[in-house]
């Protein structure tokens, strides 16, 4: 052949494209539960949520079907952007998810982006789960008693701690806790919650070794009305609120007695104690000095005093304290998990006037007041567990002061 010859060289491929995300309508989204071994049989299981496509929080919500051995299954079909909350139940709610020891979990959450599978592990149900492992033993006595309340209209369990007989006869002083179902390792119940301050183990063990005086800790158990019982004044932004007065009254004139009269307990102004966190720690504080002849040792643990603030501030200016006065009050720096600091900030500063007005009643930093910001502190009964020891050791020094 005559002339150049070129060889065609063949064409570079072109990269494929990405594949393109969906970013609108409706996308598949699979859900794969696994269920506890010990899961009665039969059951059958559902998925409900806050989305129609799930029920909307009515009836069963959605049937899964059977994967595997302990392995259940759904598809759902969900628009994107969709904020998905949900749980999984054996058909109510009386049979729903809950932790390995049968406490109340959050809702699940997920939000829809696009395709996408959710692994889940169920670890307990409400009506069926593990029994909670024995706390460690105790030379003392934790013992569970029911008071009828007039002023709260209602019973109240209070989980009662009595020293060993080491400690001798008694009567001891007499520490009065709020949010009783948490207070106690040995005083656990349905509506506990997953951990708890342990105040029974660590006051047996500090009376036992001669660190703290002995005590009766009598923990009472909130109610469904917690929030207003707690609290002396309606808070503007929640519209609840202002009913402490019925909650001390109770205390003083019902419980305090009740537990004087069956337990080696004393009910006087020098030994009395009031103890809360969050709420109960604003209870705890506004108790203080609403009644000094009822309790002068207090602690005031990561206490809620943004609720009402301005009714707070207006009551300290009232406000004369009791000289044999002996407090507690600390907060943590990690209260409030937050996108934004400032909720944080405004925690802490709220805790800080507080402080401060207290040294202008003439209760300063000292050895009857004690003020305290956890570095890493949190909001939990864990949390306050981790200084219980502390907390005790200054409310009921073993050398009285």
């Amino acid at each position: 052949m005559s002339g150049d010859s070129k060889s065609k060289e063949p064409k570079p491929s072109s990269p494929e494209a990405p594949e393109k995300q969906q970013t609108t309508g409706r996308v598949d989204i699979r859900f794969e539960i696994t269920v506890p071994e010990e899961t009665p049989a039969p059951s059958t299981f559902y998925l409900i949520g806050n989305a129609v496509e799930v029920g909307n929080w009515e009836g069963s919500g959605l049937p899964l079907k059977a994967a595997g051995s302990q392995r259940f299954s759904c598809t759902v079909s969900l628009l994107i952007g969709t904020e998905l909350e949900y749980k999984i139940t054996r058909g109510s709610w009386a049979e729903v998810e809950t932790s390995a020891y049968g406490h109340e979990i959050p809702n699940r959450s997920f939000s829809v982006t696009g395709k996408s599978t959710e692994k889940i592990h169920v670890d307990g149900w409400k009506d069926h789960h593990k029994k909670p492992p024995l706390p460690q033993s105790i030379e003392g006595k934790v013992e569970l008693i029911e008071v009828p309340s007039r002023p709260l209209r209602r019973p109240r369990r209070i989980w009662v701690y009595t020293p060993p007989a080491s400690a001798g006869k008694g009567p001891f002083p007499l520490l009065m806790a709020l949010d009783g179902q948490n207070c106690f390792a040995w005083g656990r119940d349905i509506d506990s919650m997953p951990h708890s301050w342990k105040l029974d183990l660590t006051a047996d063990r500090l009376i036992s070794k001669r660190e703290m005086a002995p005590v009766v800790i009598a923990a009472v158990a909130n109610g469904p009305r917690r929030a207003s019982e707690y609290t002396p004044w309606k808070d503007p932004f929640h519209h609840i609120g202002g009913e402490a007065r019925k909650c001390l009254t109770a205390f003083r004139d019902e419980f305090m007695p009740a537990v004087a009269k069956q337990f080696p307990a004393r009910v006087d102004e020098v030994g009395n104690g009031v103890a809360g966190s969050s709420l109960g720690g604003l209870f705890s504080f506004w108790a203080l000095l609403q009644e000094p002849s009822v309790f002068t040792r207090g602690a005031v643990v990561s206490p809620s005093f943004l609720f009402g603030y301005k009714a707070l501030v207006r009551f300290l200016k009232t406000r004369r304290l009791n000289p044999k006065l002996r407090l507690w009050m600390d907060v943590g720096n990690s209260e409030i998990v937050a996108t934004a600091s400032v909720f944080q900030e405004l925690y802490t500063l709220s805790v800080r006037d507080v402080r401060d007005s207290l040294a202008g009643l003439g209760l300063a930093q000292g050895s009857r007041f004690h003020y305290e910001e956890i570095e890493h502190g949190g909001h939990t009964e864990a949390d306050w567990a981790a200084r219980s020891d502390r907390i005790l050791k200054f409310l009921y020094p073993a050398t009285p002061g």
